[in-house]
C-alpha cells in the first residue's frame, strides 16, 4: 500500500493533466460543432494514460529486479514495453473503428490483424529470451529429463519456440516454488513438517526402485 501511494505520488502531475484534458475535451465535445473532439479525447486517454501505465509498470518491474543481472532487467523491460504499447495501439484503433465503422466486417479484419500482431510479438519475445532461458536452465542441477529434450531442440524452427516456452514455464514455476518454500520456512510448523515430507519422498523413491528391480 505504501509503495502504491509512492508510485501515485510520482505520477500525480501526469494524472492531474490527464484528468484535466479528458474532462475539458469531454465538455467541449458536447458542443455540436466540436463533436469531433471526442476522437481527440480517445487519443489523449489511450496515449497519455498508456504512458502513465507504462511508467508505473516499468518502475515496478525495475524495483523488483534489483537482485537480477542488467541483461535480464533489460529483457523484462523490453518485454513489458512491447506488450503494453501494442495493447495501447490496438485498444485505440479498435475503439475508434467501433465508433466510426461499427463492429462489422472491417472491424473484424482489424481485430484479426491485431491478433496476428500479438502472435508475432509473442514469437519475437520468445526468441529474444531463448538464450537467457537455456543459460539459466544449465545452472539448475535437478530438473526433469524432458528439459534435456527441450535443450536439444531449442534451435529447431517452430519446435524451438515450443521448447523455449516449456523451459520458461518450468523455470518460472521452479522459482515460484522456491520462493514459496522460502516464505513458509519462516514458520516453525513448516520447518517441523518439511523433514518428515522429505523422508517420505525418499522412502517412496527407494520403494519404487525396488519394484523396478
Amino acid at each position: 500500500m505504501v509503495r502504491f501511494i509512492w508510485y501515485l505520488g510520482r505520477a500525480s502531475v501526469a494524472i492531474a493533466w490527464l484528468i484535466a484534458i479528458t474532462v475539458s475535451l469531454r465538455v467541449l465535445s458536447g458542443i455540436e460543432a466540436l463533436s469531433q473532439l471526442s476522437y481527440l479525447e480517445l487519443f489523449t486517454w489511450w496515449i497519455l494514460g498508456g504512458s502513465i501505465a507504462i511508467s508505473f509498470i516499468l518502475e515496478f518491474v525495475h524495483r523488483n529486479s534489483l537482485a537480477t543481472s542488467k541483461d535480464i532487467v533489460a529483457l523484462r523491460l523490453s518485454t513489458v514495453r512491447r506488450y503494453v504499447w501494442s495493447f495501447i495501439v490496438a485498444g485505440l484503433v479498435l475503439q475508434i473503428a467501433a465508433q466510426t465503422l461499427g463492429e462489422g466486417t472491417i472491424y473484424y479484419w482489424i481485430s484479426s490483424f491485431f491478433s496476428l500482431w500479438f502472435t508475432l510479438i509473442t514469437v519475437s519475445i520468445i526468441m529474444m529470451w531463448k538464450e537467457t532461458v537455456f543459460q539459466s536452465l544449465e545452472k539448475i542441477p535437478e530438473k526433469p529429463l524432458w528439459l534435456s529434450w527441450a535443450t536439444t531442440k531449442k534451435d529447431v524452427f517452430v519446435i524451438g519456440l515450443i521448447a523455449t516456452s516449456l523451459a520458461t514455464l518450468w523455470i518460472a514455476l521452479h522459482h515460484l516454488k522456491n520462493r514459496i518454500i522460502g516464505l513458509l520456512s519462516q514458520y516453525t510448523v513448516f520447518n517441523q513438517v518439511s523433514p518428515t515430507y522429505l523422508k517420505l519422498r525418499l522412502l517412496n523413491k527407494r520403494a519404487a526402485m525396488r519394484i523396478v528391480i
